[in-house]
């Protein structure tokens, strides 16, 4: 996943063992779009929640796809900023993106207002696939990776409707728990949204993989499990899903450079295709940020 937080078109990959089609990742790279900001709320303490109108973005937008931002205000920075895609609206032309302020450029656009505008280029990279083969469809969330999942249940709901949706999302404490609502309606109920949080304070006490096991025990290879998190939480889901021989993918967390290949920041492990040598360096924000979690499983440390 980058730095925070309907259908596409074909790539024309195929997964191994559980074939479908992934999506995204051929957004043309040089192509900027001035976006007006027609809303900006805080959630919580330093996470923004932003609405763009963007109607050819939210019209492309592959759930697991990002933005590269830059505020439409003068400031020192250089880099753009990748924001992971909440929500796309193309009935409206919106996209929805949800971030956690961090350095200088996230503070930027935390001061942003409506009728303000961002600089983007995207979407890019590699979304989750959609399909409508399994019979349930499991995410996975911990802290900022949540906001991307909120896309996907949406695009299913729409596309897949006979897809069970079941969400997990684990959170520190009560006080980061955010788009508790929106999880609820995109999973069709509060019987299938799990709320974990580390100290207790609010829904399950403890870990994520508590709740998502407890699924996986239940319905097994039906289960189709797409996840975002930190590293230790993705290697825990993929190693469960896999064993109960589910499919799963996985959007990965990395820094980023620039947003579209080239600098080489967001190099990352994963499995060869070639057979001769046993992995190569792939970029998460080009490869991925999506992957499937037998191509990234090995090297997650």
């Amino acid at each position: 996943m980058p730095e925070n937080g309907h259908q596409g078109r074909r790539d024309g990959n195929r997964q191994s063992d559980h074939s479908c089609e992934r999506y995204g990742g051929d957004a043309v790279m040089n192509q900027t779009t001035e976006a007006l900001v027609r809303e900006q709320v805080e959630l919580t303490r330093d996470i923004f929640r932003m609405d763009l109108d963007a109607p050819r973005a939210s019209r492309e937008a592959v759930p697991g796809q990002f933005l590269a931002l830059l505020p439409g205000i003068r400031t020192d920075l250089i880099l753009r900023r990748p924001i992971s895609i909440c929500r796309a609206d193309p009935s409206l032309g919106t996209i929805t993106l949800v971030y956690q302020v961090k350095g200088a450029g996230t503070k930027a656009l935390s001061r942003l207002t409506a009728g303000d505008t961002v600089d983007f280029i995207g979407p890019l990279g590699r979304g989750f696939s959609i399909t409508g083969q399994a019979e349930h469809l499991l995410v996975i969330g911990g802290g900022i990776g949540i906001f991307p999942l909120l896309h996907l249940l949406e695009v299913y709901a729409r596309e897949h409707p006979r897809v069970a949706r079941h969400a997990c999302l684990g959170f520190k404490t009560r006080d980061q728990v955010v788009l508790e609502n929106e999880f609820q309606a995109a999973t069709g109920g509060p019987a299938s949204l799990v709320i974990t949080t580390e100290d207790g304070t609010y829904g399950e006490k403890g870990f994520v993989t508590c709740p998502s096991r407890r699924i996986l025990e239940q319905w097994g290879r039906s289960v189709r499990v797409c996840a975002c998190g930190p590293k230790p939480m993705l290697k825990a889901a993929a190693e469960m899903a896999l064993g109960a021989e589910a499919a799963c993918e996985l959007s990965l967390e990395e820094r980023m450079g620039c947003g579209i290949g080239a600098c080489l920041v967001c190099a990352c492990k994963m499995k060869a295709k070639n057979g001769e040598q046993d992995w190569v360096y792939g970029h998460v924000c080009k490869d991925g940020p999506v992957f499937p979690a037998e191509e990234v499983l090995k090297w997650l440390i």
